[in-house]
């Protein structure tokens, strides 16, 4: 399992050709009808969902405790607690929060795999480490969620800071 889970972390053409598809594939549509109750529960939600996230690395044996510091835990908790922060007071749809909740503070989880200061010799980088290992996550189990990092996430960020390819 851990040499399927590092595989990720590759340069590989299968990799790269999997990143452009989800990239692809985003499509605003796909937000609609992912969580139909309040604010207050997408974000309950979002918690339980970051924690069964974490819970399911520790149990492959990702640490964040290894990772350089600038991208540690305490880098971690920070997004989580700033993450928190905005989508409790953030006027936007429940579904907006959800996915922004789990998206905020797990927008570094590549880093597991990944060296971020290193980045400049790959082609995939932490967050597209971060999408290709939670989609391997979301196959063993946590399907409903497949494409919120794939698909939402990583190609909102992209668009955001201009770096598509």
């Amino acid at each position: 399992m851990w040499d399927r889970i590092r595989q990720l972390a590759e340069d590989s053409e299968e990799n790269r050709l999997k990143i452009r598809k989800m990239r692809e594939t985003f499509r605003p549509e796909l937000i609609d009808g992912i969580h139909d109750g309040t604010r207050a529960e997408a974000l309950t939600r979002g918690m339980e969902t970051v924690q069964r996230i974490l819970s399911a690395l520790k149990s492959f044996g990702i640490d964040p405790a290894t990772i350089e510091p600038a991208h540690g835990p305490g880098h971690w908790a920070r997004d989580y607690v700033n993450a928190l922060r905005l989508f409790s007071q953030l006027n936007v749809t429940s579904a907006e929060t959800f996915i922004g909740f789990v998206a905020g503070s797990l927008h570094d989880v590549g880093c597991t795999l990944v060296y971020r200061f290193d980045e400049a010799h790959h082609l995939v980088r932490h967050a597209e480490v971060a999408a290709l290992l939670l989609e391997f996550l979301f196959e063993l189990g946590m399907r409903e969620l497949i494409w919120l990092i794939n698909r939402s996430f990583t190609n909102k960020f992209c668009m955001l800071s201009n770096s598509c390819d």
